[in-house]
């Protein structure tokens, strides 16, 4: 607390802790109920540990990813749908829902200054509006933009995956296919959201493992069989 001492906040005794995320100012702890289905999370203040509240979610939902903004405003992508929370006011009741919305990838879900990065279950990049969740890009006058995904396992014995990662006003995707990043505000359709992307091929690469940021590249670790070779282990670098 403020003056130094410790504080413990309390999980529920039907609950157990499995996942947690914060901000310079909340913490929120997802909980799992134990005794029944459903979620919820703790809301913590960062500075004295105290709870602030709990907040409940559909029973019916299962969470597949969180996220939290600077401005305290909580994401949830679900089974069912994606949502937005506001932590800071008194509502259990989301302050938008987009039941329309669900994702193969939901681990490749980023919270940006600009909105909500997500990909749907068609595999289409969009950016939702924090606030009220409608789409900020692409305009419904432009094309969707659809990630290269291929479906089903692959010659090499991978399955499609997507991660991402957000690297000041870009978020960068990997995929099996290869690497893309594009700009997290809306761009013209003549400037186009896509700032750059990278193709591998499996006769140059092995299949792509894992990616980080390291200023000033992109650094794409890839591992496994490579045209005669067993077992190969390249890392690639990109600025």
């Amino acid at each position: 607390d403020e003056k130094g001492a410790e504080v413990l906040p309390a999980i529920p005794d039907n609950s157990s802790a499995a996942a947690l995320i914060g901000n310079d100012d909340l913490l929120a702890v997802e909980l799992d109920r134990t005794d029944k289905p459903g979620a919820s999370f703790l809301v913590i203040d960062a500075d004295t540990g105290k709870v602030r509240r709990q907040l409940t979610l559909p029973a019916e939902e299962r969470v597949y990813w969180r996220g939290l903004s600077s401005d305290g405003m909580l994401f949830v992508v679900s089974d069912q749908a994606v949502s937005g929370y506001d932590l800071i006011n008194d509502s259990d009741k989301p302050a938008w829902r987009r039941a329309d919305l669900q994702s193969r990838y939901p681990a490749a879900t980023q919270v940006t200054l600009d909105g909500l990065i997500f990909v749907n279950s068609y595999n289409q990049l969009m950016c939702l509006s924090s606030e009220g969740g409608e789409v900020r890009w692409p305009s419904p006058a432009n094309p969707p933009l659809s990630l290269n995904i291929p479906a089903g396992q692959l010659s090499s014995g991978q399955y499609p995956f997507l991660r991402s990662v957000v690297d000041g006003d870009m978020v960068i995707f990997e995929s099996t296919q290869g690497v893309s990043a594009y700009y997290t505000y809306p761009r013209s359709a003549d400037d186009g959201q896509l700032a750059w992307e990278a193709t591998f091929t499996s006769n140059t690469t092995p299949p792509l493992e894992n990616m980080l940021v390291s200023d000033p590249y992109v650094v794409v670790m890839a591992e496994g069989p490579m045209q005669t070779a067993q077992h190969a282990v390249h890392i690639v670098l990109m600025n």
